[in-house]
């Protein structure tokens, strides 16, 4: 792929993607696109070291539209990864409060 000029990456990308992502996912420990982190049914994260980079990400959402509307800055939601720790309630209210534009929850 680095072969190719630039401006043709994306498309041979989109025509590689399942290659890519299983070639990807064999060549090291962790899925690096993972369907589910979660195991809800067995109450418990896949890898604990998955909890933590969930927990960026939903910070980093929260920065993003925290201060949507001009509401001005706002406390972290996420206060503690492990609020993480049992993850089904705190992502139901977190998406609850900010809502897209359509009025669906951004996690929907």
């Amino acid at each position: 792929m680095f072969k190719l000029p630039r401006k043709k990456r994306g498309a041979w990308l989109q025509e590689h993607r399942t290659e890519v992502i299983q070639r990807r996912n064999a060549d090291y420990f962790k899925p690096w696109f993972p369907a589910k982190m979660y195991v809800t049914h067995e109450d418990r994260w896949l890898d604990l070291s998955l909890r933590n980079p969930a927990g960026d990400w939903l910070r980093r959402v929260e920065e993003r539209f925290a201060g949507m509307n001009n509401s001005g800055p706002k406390a972290s939601k996420l206060q503690f990864y492990r609020s993480l720790d049992k993850p089904s309630t705190f992502v139901t209210s977190f998406f609850e409060k900010y809502p897209s534009r359509d009025g669906a929850a951004l996690g929907s």
